[in-house]
């Protein structure tokens, strides 16, 4: 029988921390990182969505050309590659039908994989609104121009370096994405902050009463 992809996603939690394969269609690979995962967004892939909807297995082909040389080529030359533009020259090489009919029932098995880790692991943080007659319920004066807020990456990055300690490089590229954003997870929900499934969100009637949990 085939798992629903709830199913999929929920084992996929309880075996995250267990996934430590770095070999990746028989080459040497970094694992998906917070970094990998924001480039591949950027690029346009459909890697990470559970269901990519393929028009063709040259679409699909290409995709997986793209997170190969991504996660098994030398940092310095990805690096280069982004600011250039020459990572779009991947896309351009598909491989012949033979290779496929070799790699793509592995592919389409890490890809699977590799979706339902990120579909299980992710959140968003909700702000809580002030309880009632608090002091923080007056407004707060009005800044003189437009908030910017900082981006989701570089956030997760400085939560993942000062929870683990690992130097940034490393955070950037070889701490595996489901690892560093259930760490990003947990630092956030022992700080107060609401965390909820993504394209959720609560209200004080569901949440009125939060408290932190009691340390173990």
């Amino acid at each position: 029988m085939t798992p629903t992809l709830s199913t999929l996603s929920t084992l996929a939690l309880s075996l995250s921390f267990a996934d430590e394969d770095r070999d990746l269609l028989g080459l040497p690979s970094r694992p998906l990182s917070l970094l990998s995962h924001h480039l591949l967004r950027l690029m346009g892939s459909r890697v990470l969505d559970l269901d990519p909807g393929y028009e063709t297995i040259q679409d699909e082909a290409r995709d997986m050309s793209l997170y190969t040389w991504l996660h098994t080529t030398p940092l310095d030359e990805v690096t280069e590659a982004m600011w250039s533009g020459a990572w779009r020259q991947v896309l351009s090489v598909v491989p012949d039908a033979a290779t496929l009919d070799e790699v793509l029932p592995e592919w389409r098995e890490r890809r699977l994989r590799i979706a339902a880790l990120c579909a299980a692991v992710e959140y968003e943080l909700e702000r809580k609104p002030p309880r009632e007659g608090s002091a923080s319920t007056t407004p707060p004066p009005k800044p003189r121009g437009a908030i910017l807020h900082p981006t989701r990456l570089a956030r997760r990055l400085r939560v993942l370096m000062r929870e683990t300690g690992v130097p940034r490089l490393a955070a950037k590229w070889d701490y595996p994405y489901w690892e560093a954003v259930q760490i990003c997870h947990d630092a956030d929900y022992y700080e107060g902050h609401w965390t909820v499934a993504p394209g959720e969100r609560v209200g004080p009637v569901e949440f009125g009463t939060f408290e932190l949990p009691a340390e173990e």
